[in-house]
């Protein structure tokens, strides 16, 4: 579950970080925890893809990145099974989690 108040800290192809702060609760979907990224982040889009968040740089090849930085809250972390790093264009799937 997500808890309102955590965040999440990207940074989009190198870019300086942006930090989005959850309003939702506990019966959030893939798609609400989306829409929060979607209207806070600039240079990347996030859907929901059944039932899984994916979070994609707007750029392609090897330069595309989307890192998840240290300052993310870690049950928020823990909850969508993120971790601290950095997911490139060589990545299949840049960032795909199921959301509980």
């Amino acid at each position: 579950a997500v808890t309102n108040g955590w965040q999440l800290v990207l940074a989009v192809d190198g870019g300086g970080d942006q930090t989005i702060t959850f309003t939702g609760g506990a019966a959030m979907t893939a798609q609400d925890v989306a829409d929060e990224i979607a209207g806070a982040l600039t240079g990347a889009t996030a859907s929901a893809v059944v039932s899984k968040l994916k979070i994609a740089s707007d750029t392609t090849g090897a330069s595309s990145s989307i890192e998840v930085r240290p300052g993310s809250t870690a049950g928020l972390l823990a909850a969508l099974g993120l971790s601290v790093g950095t997911y490139t264009g060589a990545n299949n799937d840049i960032v795909s989690v199921t959301v509980v």
